[in-house]
């Protein structure tokens, strides 16, 4: 599938970054994982390999339907804008590589949550402001 510019799509497809990515979510046994913006789902595999409940945010009706149709109900889907979408109630840590051109809003909301024990995010760094630099 050809990623989308309406939506900044940008698919991680390394298995080295997916693995690197996996290793650093390290959730606790009651805490829901969070993946923004699943795309393929190449990371979405790897963490519902963890054994933690996922939860995932995919704005394309297309992508959507296909992660539906790959993991069934081993996903839970919401089929929302990210930058909106409700996100968990009780204990999560988030994940994903953020699409560039909403990048920088979907950060700064998950990680002011209450909720929210780690955020594991990819960027473009165009789309970092400087005061979020390393």
């Amino acid at each position: 599938m050809r990623p989308k510019k309406k939506w900044g799509q940008n698919f991680l497809r390394n298995r080295g970054a997916v693995e690197k990515i996996v290793s650093a979510v390290e959730p606790q046994p009651d805490e829901i994982v969070l993946e923004v913006g699943p795309g393929e789902g190449v990371l979405t595999e790897k963490l519902i390999g963890l054994g933690n409940r996922v939860l995932a945010i995919e704005i394309d009706p297309d992508l959507g339907a296909r992660l539906r149709a790959k993991f069934g109900e081993r996903l839970e889907l919401l089929q929302e804008d990210a930058v909106e979408a409700p996100l968990p109630s009780s204990p999560f840590r988030a994940v994903g590589n953020l699409p560039y051109n909403v990048g920088t809003p979907i950060l700064r909301r998950i990680i002011a949550d209450p909720n929210c024990r780690r955020a594991v995010f990819m960027l473009s760094k165009a789309s970092v402001p400087a005061a979020l630099t390393p």
